[in-house]
């Protein structure tokens, strides 16, 4: 079984973040990233579903302008593991 390239996926999704934390945010390209419905889940527990629409790009743009104020300047992928289940 072929599998898809994952190292290019996330190399190419940190780029787009990268061009984020720069003068604006690139939201059509990160949202490419994501699945037209997707699952978050945050480290207090809660979990949802969002929808891959406008609204959510809102989203990126607040969550982005928050990463700005706090310092962030990059992101960098460190590895991709992958394990077939």
């Amino acid at each position: 079984m072929d599998l898809p390239d994952y190292q290019q996926f996330f190399r190419e999704y940190a780029n787009a973040c990268e061009r984020s934390l720069g003068e604006s945010v690139d939201g059509d390209a990160i949202r490419n990233f994501f699945a037209e419905v997707f699952i978050s889940a945050s480290i207090s527990g809660q979990v949802a579903v969002g929808a891959n629409d406008k609204t959510f790009e809102q989203t990126l743009r607040r969550g982005y302008d928050f990463y700005k104020a706090i310092g962030t300047t990059s992101m960098k992928i460190d590895r991709v593991e992958t394990e077939v289940l």
